[in-house]
């Protein structure tokens, strides 16, 4: 099943357009040359990386990433890196 960001799971990644998703290492490329993510913003994606083609609630994801802190929730924002 093809997702709307056509990325492919491999063992350890996750590849979509020029990026990919390295989770073990918590590492992201762009086209070979990383790529560098504030800490939440990287435990975001990871979340989401782990879970493609899984519907993904704001509860849990603010579970995951926002454990110990308490979320703004009229801040948050997740923006995809630009291509």
């Amino acid at each position: 099943m093809r997702n709307a960001l056509n990325a492919k799971q491999h063992s350890n990644a996750v590849a979509f357009g020029p990026f990919r998703l390295f989770l073990a290492e918590r590492r992201l490329e762009k086209e070979g040359a990383p790529v560098h993510l504030g800490s939440r913003a990287l435990d975001t994606l990871l979340a989401l990386a782990q879970r493609m083609n899984q519907l993904v609630s704001k509860d849990d994801l603010m579970a995951e990433v926002w454990v110990q802190a308490e979320p703004n929730i009229g801040k948050a924002t997740i923006r995809w890196p630009q291509r």
